[in-house]
């Protein structure tokens, strides 16, 4: 048996009759175990190997599953990736909460937005609807004393330290424009706007490194674009339009789950970390713990650098991709899930949905997932926190979950290097899918990579054909990610 095998078809799961909870995670891992089978009548003869069963590695399988017998590698012993989804009871209520991105917007996920209307997952039926509306609300406050600094529910308590981030989101939201330049450190970007000093101190410093490295000197180094392409386009013109967001009510994890249902010729192999690739008269092969796989007629890889570039430093010819891997920058995160509000303002009527604890050098968030459920009631909404802890003094009393991973770092070194190695793309039938071939890392644009795979290896694929067809719809066929 190579590996653990779990062919995620759509007429196995309804069988086995766990869609629903499978798609929540209440599953334990290995549930839907199945053993190799041999080649469908019908099926594809050409064979993908897909490394990494992320966001943008399943996304690839999807859209080539129709053309390609896939075989999906992930190294743990789920999908998902970043993208883990854990499911969180209070009362007679389950709550699915993203370890990993969770938040999104049609502004700044243009194409995610129409992709989940393109799979059902986003009606407009709220019954079945799987999308959420909820308050896109922000505190900053001093981790000490707990008292509040800035909050966007109360802005208008200090006129000018409102109409100061109102003058900041202008200039962010410029700073997203495809015309903007990556080079440019969000250090050099923040010293050169025409706000106080001490309110970027204070206030915008701090926030801009709970978004990602929780370090306000490591944040200074990031690229000030592709910081900024994450949020900055859900900022209102004026201070009095409220801010919305979006989430899932089933985690991205089951938007995953919900893409794997449907596919007819995908294998999924949980627990089978890639050791190397191997190349031989023109076809691959992936070396495992359990054994050689292949041969593959092409394989896309979308597990994250810091593991990706072992596959290639033996491989002749192909050290340029192992060092262009080696360049991207990573931090090491850790992230809590809890109960107790261990890390909120000391002030309820200060919490927000993001709250962003100032502590000197270091700012991490923690976000109330209660603040998108129950009623205007504070006391109705559950007490469920997600929270970055990796610089955090103490630990909450009740942790339901703990992760720790490395998340990127989109310097501008990270992001020549991504864009230097994609001039490869498809060289020797390799392919790379994910956030990191990208400018930004959001789950927008993970599908995005996982498209532009498939316009290389199934361009007439029909669920390919559709979505574009979508996408003109919507006036989002030129929408780009690539790195100039």
């Amino acid at each position: 048996m190579l590996g653990s095998m779990h062919p995620l078809r759509r007429r196995s799961v309804l069988r086995n009759g766990v869609l629903g909870i499978a798609s929540l995670g209440l599953l334990k891992p290995g549930t839907l175990h199945a053993g190799q089978q041999g080649r469908k009548k019908g099926a594809p003869r050409k064979r993908l190997a897909v490394i990494g069963a992320g966001a943008s590695g399943i996304a690839s399988a999807y859209f080539c599953d129709s053309a390609w017998q896939v075989d999906l590698f992930e190294s743990r012993d789920k999908i998902g990736g970043h993208a883990d989804t854990v499911s969180v009871t209070e009362g007679d209520r389950s709550y699915a909460v993203d370890i990993g991105a969770e938040f999104f917007h049609p502004n700044t996920h243009p194409l995610y937005w129409s992709f989940l209307a393109e799979i059902g997952a986003r009606t407009d039926d709220p019954a079945t609807s799987k999308v959420i509306e909820g308050p896109a609300s922000l505190t900053i406050f001093d981790a000490g004393t707990g008292k509040a600094r800035f909050g966007s529910d109360h802005a208008l308590d200090d006129l000018p330290a409102a109409l100061r981030f109102l003058t900041f989101t202008g200039e962010a939201r410029k700073m997203t424009e495809p015309d903007a330049p990556w080079e440019t450190p969000m250090g050099e970007w923040l010293d050169g706007l025409d706000i106080d000093d001490d309110y970027k101190r204070d206030i915008l410093t701090p926030w801009l490194s709970s978004l990602t490295c929780g370090d306000t000197e490591l944040v200074r180094t990031q690229s000030a674009r592709a910081h900024l392409s994450s949020f900055a386009k859900t900022f209102p013109e004026t201070i009095f339009e409220p801010v919305h967001t979006y989430n899932s009510t089933v985690g991205l994890e089951g938007y995953l789950r919900m893409l794997l249902d449907t596919c007819e010729n995908t294998n999924v192999l949980t627990r089978a970390a890639v050791e190397r690739l191997e190349e031989r008269s023109g076809t691959w092969h992936v070396r495992t713990a359990s054994g050689r796989h292949g041969p593959y007629d092409a394989v896309v890889v979308s597990a994250p650098p810091p593991v990706s570039k072992n596959f290639f430093t033996d491989l002749p010819g192909l050290g340029h991709i192992a060092e262009y891997l080696g360049a991207h920058e990573y931090h090491p995160t850790r992230l809590v899930i809890h109960r107790d509000p261990h890390y909120m303002p000391a002030d309820k009527g200060y919490w927000s949905v993001q709250n962003a604890a100032a502590d000197g050098r270091h700012c991490e968030t923690s976000i109330w997932i209660g603040a998108y459920h129950g009623t205007q009631d504070l006391a109705s909404r559950p007490s469920i926190f997600k929270s970055w802890a990796a610089h955090r003094a103490t630990d909450p009393a009740e942790v339901l979950a703990e992760r720790r991973f490395r998340h990127p770092l989109s310097t501008p070194r990270s992001l020549r290097a991504a864009r230097d190695m994609m001039a490869h793309q498809g060289e020797r039938n390799l392919y790379f899918a994910g956030s990191f071939t990208t400018i930004t890392d959001l789950q927008e644009s993970a599908l995005y990579s996982g498209l532009k795979v498939a316009e290389s290896l199934n361009p007439d694929g029909a669920r390919l054909t559709s979505f574009k067809q979508r996408l003109a719809d919507d006036d989002l066929l030129d929408t780009s990610y690539d790195i100039p």
